[in-house]
């Protein structure tokens, strides 16, 4: 029994071995200089060709949808532009000139731009100036423009000029 045994191992052996050679043998050729899966040339010839022109029919076709696009946006700006009239961003200012003593009536919303003298509001004004709220009591301050939060009067302690746009 043990000639028997010793000449299945070597049976073995030389199955395994002969299974090991073929495999070498098979996958040898594959994927070299001579049998490679992709050639160069192909990649750097006709490949890249139409690569390039998939990219640029893309690319001019992306191109001729936003131009399209772009002009149909403009067109209607344009007829919505003209169809709209356009609102006065003019605002006519009145230039008032106040004694000591004497004052002026203004109503919300008016912008008083206050240019010299000395007078002090009895309402609620904002200085857009600064961009502070006007304290109660307080002297207007020169070359700055206010707006009424409500109707109010402006009261001058000397001699004042302001413009005043209702």
């Amino acid at each position: 029994m043990t000639r028997k045994t010793s000449l299945m191992k070597i049976l073995a052996a030389a199955l395994i071995a002969a299974s090991v050679l073929s495999m070498a043998a098979m996958t040898s050729g594959a994927d070299t200089s001579s049998d490679p899966l992709v050639t160069l040339s192909y990649l750097s010839g006709t490949y890249r060709t139409n690569l390039l022109t998939d990219v640029n029919s893309a690319v001019a076709a992306g191109q001729k949808t936003l131009s399209a696009d772009l002009a149909a946006q403009i067109s209607g700006m344009q007829s919505s532009m003209s169809a709209a009239k356009p609102a006065s961003a003019e605002t006519s200012f009145t230039t008032v000139s106040l004694a000591a003593g004497k004052s002026v009536s203004v109503s919300a919303g008016a912008q008083i731009l206050f240019l010299s003298g000395s007078a002090k509001p009895d309402g609620q004004l904002s200085d857009t100036t600064d961009g502070t709220t006007y304290i109660a009591g307080a002297a207007l301050s020169a070359n700055h423009l206010y707006i009424a939060g409500s109707d109010c009067s402006i009261s001058a302690s000397s001699a004042s000029k302001l413009l005043v746009s209702q």
